[in-house]
């Protein structure tokens, strides 16, 4: 066989290349599962009716929310300013109630769009917080169980048009 530079053959070159791909497609297909996974879970929480911050001093989002029927949940914008023509940059003010047995704990984390979420906060069953000036348009909060990372809930922002402020 002939060799490369650096002293791997052409075979063992191609062996290796051969292996990280096939590595690469098993992460790939663990994280393919782990979002289908967490679809099926979003698809059994009901819609609720949560507060909306459209088009008030608060700026022009929509919030839009779903959740287990062991779950109270609130969501309102609390402030919010306009990018161009959009609302960008809101505040939003979360309060939960879970009442499932078992749930002494909740982790809230935040995605963009289809992005795996980082984590926002923990707390208890019941409590509430109030995000920074971070949630634009596709934001999702997620409320899990704490210890068994079940989704209980979830609350998308959908950005609106501006009415012409365009200021904070």
């Amino acid at each position: 066989m002939k060799q490369i530079k650096g002293g791997l053959s052409r075979g063992r070159a191609g062996v290796m290349i051969a292996g990280v791909l096939l590595l690469v497609g098993c992460c790939d297909e663990a994280a393919l599962e782990a979002c289908r996974q967490q679809q099926a879970q979003m698809a059994q929480l009901a819609p609720v009716e949560v507060a909306q911050g459209t088009r008030s001093s608060a700026g022009p989002f929509l919030l839009e929310a779903k959740s287990s029927s062991d779950v109270a949940l609130e969501a309102e914008v609390v402030n919010a300013g306009c990018d161009g023509s959009k609302g960008h940059g809101a505040e939003v003010k979360v309060s939960w109630k879970v009442s499932r047995s078992g749930v002494n704990g909740v982790r809230i984390t935040v995605a963009e769009g289809s992005a795996a979420g980082k984590l926002w906060m923990e707390g208890g069953a019941v409590g509430e917080g109030v995000t920074g000036p971070w949630i634009n348009d596709g934001s999702r909060l997620v409320l899990e169980d704490q210890v068994s990372g079940t989704i209980l809930a979830e609350v998308s922002a959908i950005a609106q048009a501006c009415d012409g402020g365009g200021a904070r």
